[in-house]
């Protein structure tokens, strides 16, 4: 992002900073407890900094540790929207007025059928297909569950994964996957 700023002949001087923000599901060990943190690069052995170009945001989500948006700063209020944004798509009043437009743009039922499948397709990479299918592998379900394999299979049916995408996924055969629809 840095070096797309510049063109030929260009001085440096004319960079603006570049901030990496990772919004985390999990959380990290750190020294302190704090809802963000900031990291910048610095020279190993030195410990000079490497300018203010670049910045990273960690955001570990499962710190806040609050059971409403109620008196919350902005920061928190933000992690605690995106924290149970699944839930503000059904009950938009819980978030208040001035997160409305959140809630209504976290509503991806309203979208035509076609638009929900490539949304589905966009959050799911190839890679993570693969470690789903090995996940479910590893919990047991190649031996002896079928059944539910076939209710998986059935739900990502309904989510419009490919028949390809399903086998993959769970390890089930294409006529079985083709076979739930009767």
């Amino acid at each position: 992002m840095l070096h797309n700023q510049l063109k030929p002949g260009e001085d440096y001087d004319t960079l603006m900073p570049v901030y990496v923000i990772c919004f985390m599901d999990y959380t990290l060990e750190h020294v302190t407890d704090q809802l963000v943190y900031r990291y910048m690069l610095k020279e190993k052995d030195s410990g000079e900094l490497y300018g203010k170009l670049l910045s990273i945001y960690l955001c570990e989500l499962p710190r806040l540790k609050v059971h409403s948006i109620k008196g919350l700063n902005p920061v928190e209020s933000w992690f605690y929207i995106l924290e149970n944004l699944g839930k503000f798509a059904g009950k938009p009043e819980e978030i208040g007025a001035r997160y409305a437009p959140i809630a209504t743009a976290a509503r991806t039922r309203k979208l035509p059928d076609v638009e929900q499948l490539q949304y589905i397709r966009a959050m799911v990479t190839e890679h993570e297909k693969l470690d789903i299918g090995k996940a479910y592998y590893k919990d047991g379900f190649k031996d002896g569950f079928k059944d539910g394999k076939k209710e998986d299979a059935m739900a990502m049916r309904k989510f419009g994964l490919s028949v390809e995408d399903i086998c993959s996924i769970t390890g089930l055969s294409p006529k079985d996957v083709q076979d739930l629809n009767s």
